[in-house]
């Protein structure tokens, strides 16, 4: 009997189309590249399914089936070899471009198969470890215990980051940590010590500028427990994670203060001191008051036809805040043009501008994105403290100011009034003229 299984279905990935499934046979998640035509995928996606679907075409594919398709089932299995000879598919020497692309797919297939296994692989590892040092202690460890310094060497080599920048930020954190802990210390002993480690990092100070001295912002303090603990987890210690709370968001709200917007002018000065990439993405901000996250969900499915109506929606792991809200584009005819020429160069409105793919999640584009606002900013001249929602408070007060009302700019902004008026409080007319309302 046929088994019952739910089919697989692609997804588009940067400029191609890209499906998830576990082999039945190889018990591997497998990542297969279909192409970059839709139609195209969807052949082949139709295909692999007939197989995919049916127990029975497991071991004997049906014989229409293309040879791409055939070499990618086939790769997890081991179907695909690379000889003196060239590549070889079930003993067969494969001649001609298009079975080498096929080939190619398959040993793709293959190598991310791998990949998946050793990371199951290593996050059971850790598993394991964490169970038998709960339940045996130390004595099942044969290898000498690691100092901070020696943990810190090793893990440094594997930590990767989103970037050089994130990964030295890092590293620093962790060299101020094992200094108070001196590196001599060992790994296991740091085990116990959770009340210390949440005693130092409520004492850190800042070092540079003018603030030297002053205790570190709740923020920061919890960017560096999350470095720290991170690494002694890595590194094989045992941490009572409750004994080192993280800050409260209350806290790290009250520590970043009063909102900041910009003026018109500055906005446009940064805006001529942005990359194109960056100078689309802050505009879209400061016209529409998107959030970061949103920014990263817009693709060319979301826009009516002409451009004129933008509805967001999810993608992937980029979920809305506060559910989908739509935008009329109809007096925007800047902002159409400009999304309808970012939308024929790639599905997503804004990919990762080095690879023209989705980016990796959103810490890393927040951290990217941040970085190209504050140096265009220190270009345009802009002194104030700039992050990533600026341009969102921006447009928020650039609208209030131009008459708009508290109702209409939470409405955009996709927040309640009662959050609107709390954060732009300051420019909200305070003495209201009942004159209109006067009887004659």
């Amino acid at each position: 009997m046929p088994a019952k299984r739910k089919p697989i279905h692609h997804k588009y990935e940067g400029k191609q189309f890209a499906v998830r499934y576990r082999h039945p046979l190889a018990g591997r998640v497998v990542r297969l590249v279909l192409g970059t035509e839709r139609k195209e995928a969807d052949g082949f996606l139709n295909e692999l399914n007939a197989i995919f679907l049916h127990e029975t075409n497991w071991h004997t594919p049906p014989e229409k089936t293309s040879s791409f398709v055939l070499d990618a089932w086939r790769a997890p299995l081991g179907g695909v070899q690379v000889t003196e000879k060239g590549i070889v598919v079930n003993g067969l020497v494969v001649e001609g471009a298009g079975e080498h692309a096929g080939v190619v797919a398959g040993l793709h297939a293959v190598v991310q198969a791998q990949d998946s296994e050793i990371a199951s692989l290593r996050a059971e590892n850790r598993r394991i470890t964490v169970i038998l040092k709960r339940e045996y202690g130390k004595k099942y460890v044969d290898a000498p215990t690691k100092t901070l310094r020696q943990a810190l060497d090793f893990w440094t080599e594997t930590f990767k980051g989103g970037d050089e920048q994130h990964r030295l930020n890092v590293v620093c954190d962790l060299n101020r940590f094992i200094a108070h802990f001196k590196p001599d210390t060992g790994v296991d002993s740091i085990e116990g010590k959770e009340r210390d480690i949440l005693s130092w990092l409520n004492g850190i100070k800042v070092t540079l500028g003018p603030r030297t001295g002053t205790a570190i912002s709740a923020g920061r303090r919890a960017q560096i427990r999350r470095h720290c603990l991170k690494f002694l987890e890595d590194s094989g210690a045992v941490m009572a994670r409750k004994a080192i709370p993280a800050p409260k968001d209350s806290e790290i709200r009250r520590d970043r203060g009063a909102i900041r917007w910009l003026e018109r002018s500055q906005a446009e000065a940064m805006h001529k001191n942005l990359e194109p990439f960056f100078a689309d993405m802050f505009l879209t901000q400061i016209t529409l008051g998107l959030r970061p996250e949103e920014l990263l969900t817009l693709k060319a499915t979301d826009f009516s036809p002409e451009y004129k109506i933008l509805t967001l929606s999810p993608n992937g792991e980029f979920t809305l805040k506060t559910g989908s809200r739509s935008f009329s584009l109809a007096t925007l005819p800047e902002l159409r043009k400009m999304f309808e020429r970012r939308a024929k160069a790639n599905e997503l409105i804004f990919p990762n501008p080095t690879t023209d793919e989705p980016w990796k999640n959103a810490h890393w584009f927040n951290r990217n994105y941040r970085r190209k606002l504050r140096a265009a900013a220190v270009a345009a001249g802009v002194t104030m403290k700039i992050d990533n929602r600026i341009g969102r408070r921006t447009c928020g007060s650039l609208l209030l100011r131009g008459g708009k009302s508290v109702e209409e700019v939470a409405a955009l902004l996709g927040n309640s009034p009662d959050v609107c008026r709390a954060h732009y409080a300051a420019i909200l007319a305070r003495e209201v003229d009942a004159s209109s309302a006067a009887l004659k």
